[in-house]
């Protein structure tokens, strides 16, 4: 059987390569208190004791590394509910009702990809784009806007920017080019959903042959925006092994690094540390919470170095950069992916 390897697979395999190039991570945030952590206690009970305001949508997945997860689960004011969709890779709100999932399919031996809209139980709303080559979704604040990337022949991929309010048509197209050679699958929104930031591969100076992830900033109605964002001050990267985006909300972008959290100032002034997860450990994703909350899913490399899924959940404090453990997973248990949106409008 043959195999395409997904752009979040090779994101998050990418990453666990970067991890281990760089030094152990700051920890002087990070709370190492097995007291303030919940672990899980069997393989099939999907609980993220997560009390606070919104909703929470996670993927979980168990024993060895598969083309999907195991598990799509909602978390909303201290319950977690499982959600009836099969093999889920990556998972977005879009709208307090309704979610963005890229779900595996198995067709003629090959594993490929599907984006759905559902709601919240896991009713099918539309298949997105089926047949295009369609993977990364992310949906803009307010719900309207879709960007994605598009899977071409040998590799290459297209970043777009869709619109649900006609039809799903493509509004605008990023080709690949000398300014935009995306290969990790980060794409983020500015607030008010007129900018976007991903990352695009650049040669480290002080490495030969080294590619490493740097941010470019888009606007959302212009294919000829493509602006570096530079990571350090005076317009030069500072981050070793580069940065990618995790979210963007009203205090700025954050970004990932192998030293931790930053808030980086998308005009390109450069980057601040705001929170490291502790030695050996990474965090890969994350999703913000309001203005002043972000859960970011860990990797603990001292437990398995090559391991590319999450074994805890930290809560960070944006305001003050002070984090605790809220989930340590059981062993042989992982989450995959994550996602935030506020509650609905009442």
């Amino acid at each position: 059987m043959t195999r395409n390897v997904t752009l979040n697979e090779a994101g998050r395999t990418l990453s666990a390569l970067a991890v281990l190039l760089a030094a152990s991570s700051p920890t002087t945030t990070f709370e190492d208190n097995m007291t303030n952590a919940t672990a899980t206690t069997a393989p099939l009970q999907y609980v993220v004791p997560y009390e606070g305001p919104g909703q929470l949508a996670t993927i979980w997945s168990s024993g060895s590394i598969g083309p999907h997860g195991d598990a799509l689960i909602i978390t909303s004011h201290g319950e977690s509910k499982r959600v009836d969709v099969e093999a889920p890779n990556r998972v977005r709100w879009r709208l307090p009702t309704e979610l963005i999932v890229q779900q595996d399919i198995l067709s003629s031996g090959t594993h490929g990809d599907r984006i759905l809209r559902i709601d919240r139980t896991g009713h099918v709303l539309a298949v997105l784009g089926d047949g295009e080559h369609l993977v990364e979704p992310q949906p803009a604040p307010g719900g309207r806007w879709l960007a994605l990337q598009r899977l071409k022949e040998g590799g290459v991929k297209d970043l777009e920017v869709r619109d649900f309010d006609n039809d799903l048509r493509p509004l605008t197209i990023y080709p690949r080019g000398p300014e935009l050679r995306t290969l990790f699958p980060a794409i983020v929104w500015s607030p008010d959903a007129a900018h976007l930031v991903t990352t695009t591969m650049v040669q480290d100076p002080q490495v030969k042959g080294a590619l490493f992830p740097r941010l470019v900033l888009l606007d959302r109605d212009n294919s000829d925006s493509i602006r570096r964002v530079p990571d350090g001050p005076n317009g030069k990267d500072a981050e070793h092994a580069g940065v990618a985006p995790l979210f963007w909300n009203e205090r700025g972008l954050y970004v990932r690094s192998n030293r931790g959290l930053l808030r980086c100032d998308p005009n390109g002034s450069g980057c601040e540390f705001v929170y490291g997860p502790g030695e050996a450990r990474f965090a890969f994703s994350g999703t913000a919470v309001g203005n002043d909350q972000a859960l970011l899913l860990v990797q603990d490399h001292k437990t398995d170095p090559l391991e590319t899924r999450a074994t805890e959940i930290h809560q960070v404090d944006l305001a003050t950069g002070k984090g605790r453990v809220l989930l340590r997973l059981a062993d042989g248990v992982f989450i995959d992916d994550i996602d935030w949106i506020a509650d609905p409008a009442t």
